[in-house]
């Protein structure tokens, strides 16, 4: 194994980790003698590929993540979407939409009908917890992030809408488990909704891929028949941004 795939394993490890690591951490992640772990992250510091924080521990520098977020940047959400979109229109019923996750709100990019005449707002304007597709996203926020967010109280939208931190956090840990995330007239009384989170190569969500319809039109029982569908499809868009399917997904602490 040469000195760049030695160094590339302490990237890669650095990667998968859900916070930063100690020494001893990284050595026990890979199979190589701690001088050499020391040596390669001290090298990966000076080329600014990893940072040491005030604790010791190490994570990954802003050089990787500014260059591959400047890769992924050339290539549109929507764009790299539209295939599987269309595809799923095929087997579901509703409203499919793809919205893009900035600024702590969700933005619609696409919406595509899939069985009747119907359209749902922009979910950028609902809290994030008051949505199906706000829930995805939060569920794989780091936990800090979420409780900073509802930190100033959550809002009733309808009388559906979580009512605190705790029923939240109770639904996030279901969501991280299962892989989707449902709303039942949350947002919009007589809407109810599915979604799930696509990643990139962070393993942070960008955004969400989401079904919804009128509660009349769609039961309960049939938007979670539509789970498999909507998760596999949300794990094919990930993919193609280099982030991993969600049955891979790991908690961010």
């Amino acid at each position: 194994m040469t000195t760049v795939d030695k160094a590339f394993d302490v990237l890669d490890a650095l990667l998968q980790a859900d916070r930063p690591l100690g020494l001893s951490e990284v050595v026990a992640r890979l199979d190589q003698p701690k001088p050499t772990v020391r040596r390669l992250l001290l090298s990966l510091i000076e080329q600014s590929l990893v940072l040491q924080n005030s604790e010791s521990r190490y994570e990954l520098g802003g050089l990787p993540v500014d260059l591959a977020s400047e890769a992924l940047s050339r290539a549109s959400l929507a764009d790299e979407s539209n295939a599987t979109i269309y595809a799923l229109r095929q087997h579901v019923r509703g409203t499919i939409t793809l919205s893009r996750y900035g600024d702590h709100g969700l933005t619609a990019l696409v919406q595509v009908d899939a069985s009747s005449p119907f359209l749902i707002a922009p979910t950028s304007q609902m809290p994030l917890y008051a949505t199906a597709s706000g829930k995805a996203i939060l569920a794989f926020l780091p936990r800090a992030d979420v409780a900073r967010y509802v930190e100033n109280g959550m809002t009733h939208v309808t009388t559906h809408t979580l009512e605190d931190p705790t029923s939240l956090a109770q639904e996030l840990s279901t969501i991280r488990s299962r892989g989707y995330s449902v709303e039942d007239q949350e947002a919009r009384l007589g809407v109810r909704a599915i979604a799930a989170p696509i990643r990139d190569f962070s393993h942070r969500p960008v955004g969400t891929l989401s079904i919804a319809a009128p509660a009349k039109v769609l039961s309960m029982p049939e938007l979670v028949r539509m789970s498999s569908r909507i998760v596999t499809a949300a794990d094919a868009i990930s993919r193609r941004l280099g982030g991993v399917p969600l049955s891979s997904a790991k908690e961010i602490a």
